[in-house]
């Protein structure tokens, strides 16, 4: 055995109906650096997101910067799978903040506390896996996409 890592996905790695719909209005800058992400995240899991977020029910969630301003918010349904749940550009005060976004479709209001960033995994190096909330944020976000 030479040591190195396995090269094949531990993790599976899947788009919303919503993420695909953020995802294939990406420009194709975008949307190269989102596919390099996601790759990262089926070799890796919840080492390979940047931070969790913050916030009841929010906690159960993390970003990936992407570049400049555009950022993926990811789940983690079960231990072996990651969800890309929204990607877009994080411009506050915006209509189109993704941020704003994914806490209106958590149904919770924006934290208004300084944000930590914990990393993504828990302590124990294991994804913040909730498949609850990752089904509760799917269907808030598709339900404001239908208001749109």
């Amino acid at each position: 055995m030479s040591g190195r890592k396995s090269s094949r996905p531990s993790f599976d790695v899947w788009r919303t109906p919503i993420g695909e719909e953020d995802y294939r209005k990406l420009r194709a800058d975008v949307q190269q650096v989102v596919d390099s992400k996601e790759d990262a995240l089926a070799r890796d899991g919840c080492a390979a997101a940047d931070y969790r977020l913050s916030g009841a029910l929010a906690d159960r969630f993390c970003s990936l910067h992407l570049m400049r301003d555009w950022r993926m918010i990811v789940g983690f349904p079960a231990p072996g799978e990651v969800a890309v749940l929204l990607v877009g550009r994080h411009i506050r005060g915006s209509q189109r903040d993704l941020y704003g976004r994914f806490y209106s479709g958590l149904g919770i209001s924006v934290p208004s506390v300084q944000r930590k960033k914990p990393p993504c995994c828990e302590e124990t190096g294991i994804a913040p896996v909730d498949a609850e909330a990752v089904q509760r944020i799917a269907a808030g976000t598709k339900a404001l996409a239908r208001g749109r």
